[in-house]
């Protein structure tokens, strides 16, 4: 498949890197923007193709807002560690709530990541997350685990 050749292509390049894994320097800046730009041209070629892009550990790391304004994203993954402490902290559920309001406003789908209990998923639905990653739905598996079980094999 040429798609599959793409993807993969783009995933081994260096500027897909750099857009992902931003390096950072001693004094905490993130380096390598320049490579930003053409790291968007290769994932609005892919989009166009199909591919759909999600923000991954939004509320983390590297997952800035400055990234929502910027297309071409289609989803925001809510992390983990807000995710599970939804119902035992106010601070964790305003954060979670607040975030599917801004990705609503902004025509992203929202996907819950963590999910490990119907209680969360309830809470979740409650407040307008239909999609959940997470124990409660299954373990990560791998491609080939897909493959076979997409193909009946």
């Amino acid at each position: 498949m040429k798609l599959e050749a793409d993807l993969r292509q783009a995933q081994s390049s260096q500027q897909w890197q750099l857009y992902y894994q931003p390096q950072v320097d001693h004094h905490g800046k993130i380096t390598g923007v320049e490579a930003r730009d053409d790291a968007r041209d290769k994932m609005l070629a892919l989009k166009a193709r199909g591919v759909r892009f999600s923000l991954d550990d939004f509320g983390t790391g590297y997952s800035s807002l400055a990234y929502l304004a910027q297309p071409p994203l289609d989803q925001l993954k809510i992390d983990q560690s807000f995710v599970q402490q939804v119902l035992e902290s106010q601070a964790n559920a305003a954060i979670v709530e607040s975030t599917i309001a801004l990705a609503e406003s902004l025509n992203l789908e929202v996907i819950a990541e963590g999910v490990e209990i119907k209680a969360q998923q309830a809470w979740l639905l409650a407040h307008d997350c239909h999609a959940y990653q997470g124990y409660l739905f299954g373990r990560p598996v791998t491609v080939e685990a897909i493959e076979k079980l997409v193909t009946g094999d």
